[in-house]
């Protein structure tokens, strides 16, 4: 007899108080009863979307998967839905790239809906259209609905511009009394004073001055975060999801909360932020992070951020900080278990591969300037006979020698500006290869407070930047993903932080 692992997932709280819970038991035990089989463990994501994967990636379905792959769970053991949306609501590619993926752990597919048992072995072309079709309808389907509750919330706005609270939630600064937003004034006199402030000193000298006039415990990361919310001076910008699960600004709404900071005001602060040196202060010194501008975090997709806790450091995923990210609690790592992952030499092959590669950009970079080079010298030299023959020239010849001149000139600046650039981008490129690097190097690299080694580390993160479109730190599995900056050059990969695997992965 086989074992059988029931998996039940529903979306809302309002269906875990309908009887979606009922509904898939039911199914479950009619399913056992046609195979002859029986429930060794139910497993529950209550409340849990499939639409992005969430379900894989952050609840017991993507637990269970890892269990069969570890062998914990014997092979051939079924894994359960009621139907296949009950499995994921992704589009058809990441769907089947999930469905493929529960196969490979070794664990066979049940549907309770249709009766189907799914394995590896047996799985045809046949059997396989039908579930296709469902797993299309069933992402549809989510997308319809999507669309419907993002109209929902835009009339919802629409309302709150007339100055109705539409939502129990409101900024800090704010209180709902008989449906309006209502601004609380101790909240804005600190806020106020935080921004008179920045005009004068630093966020970080500004914040503890907050701090001690008004018996405060604000981080510098909540402070920036204020001095940057445009929900101050009264707007509101929609965050939408893409299918991809890419987080992106959505109409922004004026006069949605009541405004109480001078605009003035917030503008020129914002000015203010801008004209500040970047890197000041003690990070300025190491330039440590040579990953700045590239980290996000796997579950949001919300940047990362490097800060330092007395003589440790750590990366943050700064939605959690303010409890926005989508998986619970505060999400960090070591800065140096991170680091030493990314250049550990067991593991950093595919990394010096783009470095290498680089280094053959570099290269072709040079042949280029060699090229163009060669076409400026001739210019040159056409220009000074022109020169010398415009001083001899009559009066009906004088124009044409002129106007060869200005044709030449033109020419001539447009190499030159084509050669310094290529010039600049090869300044810039990193000069070692992956092949190069040797332990020594890379504890110098990271940790050296020495200038050379402050500066190869600012080439290699704008070296990073050109390769990778982004890192995606899992925090929970301790895993990178790399998504490369041309399509094409290589595929995505990822990194175990405690592994020596690194494994070409698809990006869900």
């Amino acid at each position: 007899m086989q074992n059988v692992y029931s998996y039940i997932r529903w979306s809302t709280d309002r269906q875990d108080q309908g009887n979606s819970l009922a509904r898939q038991t039911e199914a479950i035990k009619r399913f056992c009863e046609h195979h002859k089989c029986s429930v060794v463990e139910e497993l529950t994501d209550a409340g849990i979307s499939s639409f992005r994967g969430k379900n894989y990636h952050q609840g017991k379905l993507g637990e269970v998967v890892q269990r069969a792959l570890s062998g914990n769970i014997p092979k051939g053991s079924i894994l359960l839905f009621e139907s296949a949306d009950r499995m994921s609501r992704m589009n058809l590619g990441n769907a089947t790239q999930l469905f493929m993926d529960i196969l490979a752990s070794g664990l066979h597919i049940g549907i309770c809906d249709s009766l189907s048992i799914y394995t590896k072995e047996s799985l045809n072309i046949g059997s396989f259209i039908p579930l296709l079709v469902e797993m299309e309808r069933a992402h549809g389907e989510s997308k319809r609905k999507r669309g419907f509750t993002q109209s929902v919330w835009k009339k919802k706005l629409e309302q709150q511009k007339q100055g109705m609270a539409v939502t129990g939630k409101c900024p800090q600064w704010l209180r709902i009394e008989e449906g309006k937003f209502i601004p609380i004034p101790e909240q804005v006199e600190i806020i106020t004073d935080l921004f008179k402030s920045t005009l004068t000193t630093g966020v970080a000298e500004a914040t503890r001055a907050i701090n001690e006039k008004y018996g405060k415990d604000y981080k510098i990361h909540q402070t920036q975060y204020l001095l940057k919310n445009r929900k101050l001076i009264g707007e509101h910008t929609q965050r939408l999801t893409n299918e991809d699960g890419v987080k992106e600004d959505g109409e922004t709404f004026q006069d949605a909360y009541p405004s109480v900071i001078d605009p003035g005001l917030f503008y020129e602060v914002q000015e203010k932020l801008k004209s500040r040196k970047p890197w000041s202060g003690r990070f300025e010194k190491t330039h440590s992070n040579f990953l700045t501008g590239l980290l996000e975090c796997r579950y949001c997709y919300s940047s990362v951020r490097f800060m330092r806790k007395g003589v440790k450091e750590y990366y943050y995923c700064t939605a959690s900080l303010t409890h926005k990210c989508s998986r619970p609690g505060t999400q960090s790592v070591r800065a140096e278990t991170l680091r030493r992952a990314f250049l550990n030499l067991d593991q950093f092959t595919k990394v010096r591969e783009f470095l290498s590669a680089s280094a053959d950009e570099s290269m072709a970079l040079e042949r280029q300037i060699t090229i163009l080079k060669s076409s400026l010298s001739p210019k040159i030299a056409r220009k000074a006979t022109l020169q010398k023959k415009l001083i001899e020239a009559d009066e009906a010849t004088t124009e044409v020698f002129v106007d060869a001149i200005k044709q030449l000139n033109t020419e001539i600046a447009s190499l030159e500006a084509k050669i310094t650039t290529l010039e600049d981008e090869r300044s810039n490129a990193l000069q070692f290869a992956g092949a190069q690097i040797h332990i020594d190097q890379i504890e110098w690299l990271v940790a050296s407070d020495e200038p050379d080694a402050i500066a190869q580390r600012q080439k290699l993160n704008r070296e990073l930047k050109k390769l990778f479109k982004h890192i995606r730190i899992d925090f929970k599995n301790k895993i990178l993903y790399f998504k490369p900056n041309k399509e094409g050059f290589y595929p995505d990969f990822w990194l175990a932080f405690d592994s020596k695997s690194i494994e070409p992965v698809l990006e869900h």
